[in-house]
């Protein structure tokens, strides 16, 4: 009992050291801004992947919109430290670009001080795992993007231990399966069907884990084949 009381105060201690950990926004309430204002973040797996974690949630946030008549939950930004008055979107792709579709000119949102590129990573990450299940392709996006920012390699097994170490939970105990994912090109990660996909196209984990242990053996005993497939994962 007491070694894993001790193991879990480890754990907490090393969440604390996230790089948004005691982030604050800068008012307690959120405010109206204009969305022409906003940033897209071209590195947030909402705006670039084919995530099935983002399609599912579309129709959710059009019936929310319908029945109450905007969107309920402010999005999050933060201030764009290079553009005065402009911001960067963080959290909430789908919110507003349903606003945008609607023709909405404003939106609530909580505005945060600028962010680097692993705060906001990190920060995304953290709340997404508060709402959803496992969504390897948006995860793993995002961890080549922090594995660049920390100089470090996803292939590595160690690195990968230093890259999950503060993000929630749900993600660290993924930590075999990012590995394995990890090796293969993000556009091959979006036929992976998550748990609750019911495309017939999809491939689960399981047939990536046997697909990566052919690929290991093939590089490993037969080099002259794998340069004629094209290299590597």
């Amino acid at each position: 009992m007491e070694r894993k009381e001790s193991s879990k105060k480890l754990e907490v201690a090393a969440l604390r050291n996230s790089p948004v950990h005691d982030l604050q926004p800068l008012n307690d309430q959120p405010e109206w801004i204009n969305i022409d204002d906003i940033d897209v973040d071209d590195t947030n797996p909402g705006s670039v992947t084919e995530s099935l974690r983002y399609r599912r949630r579309a129709p959710s946030i059009r019936d929310s919109y319908d029945i109450l008549g905007n969107i309920v939950y402010p999005i999050i930004v933060c201030k764009n430290g290079e553009h005065t008055g402009r911001f960067i979107h963080v959290d909430g792709f789908g919110r507003l670009e349903q606003l945008k579709e609607r023709g909405e000119k404003r939106v609530r949102a909580y505005i945060y001080p600028p962010m680097t590129l692993e705060e906001r990573i990190c920060f995304r990450q953290t709340l997404n795992a508060a709402q959803e299940p496992f969504d390897a392709v948006s995860i793993i996006q995002d961890l080549r993007l922090l594995a660049d920012e920390r100089k470090l390699d996803l292939n590595n097994s160690d690195h990968v231990k230093t890259l999950v170490r503060d993000l929630p939970e749900k993600v660290q105990k993924y930590e075999k399966d990012i590995l394995e994912l990890s090796r293969w090109h993000p556009d091959a990660l979006k036929a992976l069907g998550e748990s609750y996909g019911t495309n017939a196209n999809a491939i689960g984990l399981d047939q990536i884990r046997s697909l990566g242990r052919i690929m290991t053996e093939t590089m490993s005993r037969h080099q002259n084949t794998m340069k004629k497939l094209g290299g590597s994962l």
